[in-house]
């Protein structure tokens, strides 16, 4: 005798049956789920690095007790000195009787200006340490700290480098006194087509001509002692060796 099958029976068979088959075939489809949102952080583009100018040398004044008049620019008009006052080439400093001024480059040069002193800024190089100076008459006192200095007169020119450096000049009889107080590299005076050379503690003196150069006096050292500290004077003798003196009217050529 056969076992009978219900319908029941069949039917639940029927059903596992579609059931495994659909899980076989939607087993073969992947479903993407959609991609989460991003997150985009903007970076800013940074603008190419841009290098300022180089600072330009300019000659300020600094100290004008009186009596002191300039003119900043070559066209400008000659007025009342002012502390703070900034001079450009073809600028000019003048002082009277009691007047006296200090002119400071931004390089660490020093421009000391005595009574009775015009002179014309004639070049200021602004990327490198050179000065230029036209003394037309008085007295100048340079400190440099670096670079160069030239100070023309209407007779010559004295140059100096990484110095202390004095120049007098008289126009009305043709004088002329060139002091080197302390050198490391140059001071020299260029007259005549000659370069007559100084080392610390020397000076230049016109008339005669031609030139002497000797050692410094006395009363020659106090002149320094009267613009700079006296310790700062000093300091540069006790550390100068004694120079030695060159032969009345001598120099390279003569």
């Amino acid at each position: 005798m056969k076992p009978s099958i219900n319908k029941t029976s069949i039917v639940r068979i029927v059903i596992v049956v579609l059931v495994v088959f659909a899980g076989a075939v939607f087993s073969n489809f992947t479903v993407s789920a959609a991609p989460a949102p991003q997150t985009i952080i903007a970076t800013p583009t940074r603008a190419p690095t841009q290098r300022g100018p180089r600072t330009a040398r300019v000659a300020e004044l600094t100290d004008l007790p009186s009596d002191v008049f300039t003119r900043l620019t070559a066209n400008a008009a000659e007025g009342q000195a002012v502390i703070g006052q900034v001079l450009s080439v073809g600028g000019t400093v003048r002082t009277q009787d009691r007047g006296n001024a200090r002119i400071d480059i931004n390089d660490g040069t020093i421009i000391r200006v005595s009574p009775k002193t015009l002179f014309t800024i004639t070049q200021l190089e602004p990327s490198s340490p050179v000065t230029r100076l036209f003394l037309t008459l008085g007295k100048v006192w340079i400190t440099l700290s670096g670079g160069s200095m030239q100070v023309e007169t209407p007779i010559g020119a004295a140059s100096v480098r990484g110095s202390y450096l004095g120049v007098y000049y008289n126009a009305d009889l043709k004088q002329i006194a060139v002091s080197c107080l302390e050198t490391q590299q140059i001071c020299s005076f260029s007259y005549l087509g000659v370069v007559y050379s100084m080392t610390s503690l020397q000076i230049l003196i016109i008339p005669p001509i031609p030139p002497i150069v000797r050692n410094m006096q006395g009363h020659e050292i106090k002149d320094w002692i009267l613009v700079l500290p006296g310790q700062e004077v000093r300091g540069i003798i006790s550390s100068t060796s004694t120079p030695q003196p060159q032969p009345v009217g001598t120099g390279p050529g003569q």
